[in-house]
């Protein structure tokens, strides 16, 4: 087997980096420079440059150089991931932070540099070579590289609106973003099967999507809008921030899934073929379009409001509690495609 291609990410893609990480990948990330000078970089060190900037896809030399078409992080990496052919490894190998080497270090050896708790329950740790800091093994990660493997196949989305600005204060729990994104995936799955008039792949996608979003809703209605509601700001809940707008979300979502869901089997159930079927599933996607909207919706309210607000106001143990919690185990692990 030949070795997974270095890559080098330019300016705009630190979130990016940071996924691929994750999943095992050799990435590089630079912050500033102009861009030519950041791939003659990629090509000195025989690198694979990943950008945004059309110009430098544009760029015939020098060196390979992949355009990322997604603003959304983790569309990013499934499409990186699939064009070179990289197999996302369950080995936590590179600094999530600075692409530094982790290096096996004794427990004893980092009494001063974890949370107590933490050394508690671990005893497998690693210190990155450049920056030193110190990880640990966590099932939240596994979790991300579960999602990233299990929808490999699944339709890339192409540029989306370029909302970055709203993800910037959110960091150790991008992960739950990720999760979201890794939702509107698996449906656009079944989507895409009913615009084929293909029944049981909708059914199929369509109950593990359903799955997936109840037992998000229910964690996030348990761990994390308790949370957020006893943290109000100060002057009061900015317009679309208040907890009982979340909470209102939820409740349609469910209704809307149970809508679908039984408009789906029906459609299923009944004696249709070319034409006549290709007409209902087209009247089912245009039923659907009022859940797309109210996800689109809810999901940046979730950036701009909810998971900035966690971000802020959580410690480190209880952010790393709840990523287990919510990513690290669950439908994320029992996915069937």
């Amino acid at each position: 087997m030949s070795a997974a291609p270095q890559l080098l990410a330019d300016r705009m893609l630190g979130k990016l980096a940071r996924i691929l990480r994750m999943t095992g990948q050799d990435t590089e990330y630079v912050r500033e420079g102009e861009a030519f000078r950041i791939a003659d970089r990629a090509a000195a060190e025989q690198r694979v440059l990943l950008t945004r900037d059309q110009r430098l896809a544009r760029r015939t030399n020098p060196g390979p150089v992949v355009f990322v078409k997604s603003n959304y992080p983790f569309h990013q990496a499934r499409q990186v991931i699939r064009e070179l052919g990289l197999v996302p490894e369950p080995s936590f190998r590179h600094c999530v932070e600075d692409n530094g080497r982790l290096i096996p270090v004794e427990a004893a050896t980092v009494v001063d540099d974890v949370p107590a708790y933490v050394t508690e329950h671990q005893r497998e740790f690693l210190r990155c070579d450049r920056c030193r800091r110190v990880f640990w093994p966590g099932s939240h990660l596994d979790g991300m590289r579960r999602l990233i493997a299990a929808l490999e196949d699944a339709p890339l989305l192409g540029v989306l609106d370029d909302d970055d600005e709203i993800t910037t204060d959110i960091r150790l729990l991008e992960p739950l973003v990720d999760f979201h994104q890794a939702l509107e995936v698996q449906f656009v799955q079944h989507r895409v099967a009913l615009m084929r008039g293909d029944l049981p792949a909708a059914q199929r996608s369509f109950a593990t999507f359903a799955e997936w979003m109840r037992r998000h809703v229910s964690n996030e209605n348990e761990l994390v809008l308790p949370v957020y509601a006893a943290h109000p700001p100060e002057g009061g809940w900015e317009r679309g921030a208040a907890p009982a707008i979340f909470e209102h979300d939820h409740q349609k979502i469910l209704e809307h899934l149970d809508l679908i869901e039984a408009a789906t089997t029906a459609l299923g159930q009944e004696p249709l073929a070319g034409d006549d079927l290709r007409v209902r599933c087209l009247l089912q996607l245009d039923r659907e379009k009022i859940f797309v909207d109210l996800c689109e919706h809810h999901d940046i309210r979730e950036r701009r409001y909810l998971y900035p607000t966690l971000e802020r106001i959580l410690d480190e143990r209880a952010k790393v509690e709840l990523l287990e919690r919510m990513v690290g185990s669950g439908p994320s692990a029992e996915v069937r495609l």
